[in-house]
């Protein structure tokens, strides 16, 4: 090692809460890399800060993630049918084009109907215990 003195950075305790914030959503190595910093030094603060890595609060970045990207989705779906639902558009499109165009969208409407209806819980259904009589009384 040469006699040079190494050069340390202070980081302030807002430079700290920062980068652990982005280590709990972008993780260490990108952290480190977005703030110029070592990663042995973000290491180094979660411990001295008794910070424990939560999987849940990535899974929730990531689904936070997921929906946008499928809203955005979405509205580009919508404007397209608005598109492809205009008789000028129609009318310049060989038959076939819009057949497939048709069978597409329809099944992608239809997939849309099902993971939907998919994440909605089961109404239980109505046993033979769960049916009131009027003779029973």
């Amino acid at each position: 090692m040469s006699d040079e003195k190494r050069r340390y950075r202070r980081y302030t305790e807002e430079d700290r809460a920062a980068a652990l914030a982005d280590v709990e959503l972008i993780g260490t190595s990108a952290t480190a890399a977005k703030y110029g910093m070592p990663r042995s030094t973000l290491i180094t603060w979660q411990e001295q800060y008794n910070i424990v890595h939560n999987p849940l609060v990535k899974r929730d970045r990531i689904g936070q993630l997921a929906l946008a990207y499928l809203e955005a989705n979405l509205q580009a779906l919508i404007a397209q049918a608005y598109v492809v639902s205009q008789p000028e558009y129609v009318e310049r499109q060989p038959a076939e084009g819009i057949a497939i165009l048709h069978g597409v969208m329809s099944d992608k409407s239809i997939r849309l109907l099902e993971a939907l209806h998919g994440s909605q819980p089961e109404a239980p259904a109505l046993g033979a215990d769960s049916v009131h009589r009027a003779d029973a009384d």
